[in-house]
């Protein structure tokens, strides 16, 4: 079941079930977001339960994020006159 979600989102959901953020309204980050940001002082020891649905929710935003970069990068290659990714 796993095999069909995002491996950023799935990291990015797990860290949000035991560590809250500074600023709380944040929920999507990315690995490097994560990496940076994480805080052990900021984790909780409430036993945590997986969410489904708030799991495709993550993958959802995670894949538009990498449409977005996806869209980034297609732009700046026609920029540069290269051939564009199809």
């Amino acid at each position: 079941m796993l095999a069909r979600y995002l491996p950023s989102a799935l990291v990015n959901q797990l860290a949000l079930l035991g560590w809250t953020p500074r600023n709380e309204e944040e929920e999507i980050f990315t690995l490097s977001e994560l990496s940076q940001r994480f805080e052990l002082d900021h984790v909780n020891s409430s036993g945590a339960i997986v969410d489904f649905t708030k799991l495709l929710w993550f993958n959802n935003e995670h894949l538009m994020l990498l449409v977005e970069s996806a869209r980034n990068v297609s732009g700046e290659l026609s920029e540069e006159g290269s051939v564009l990714l199809q």
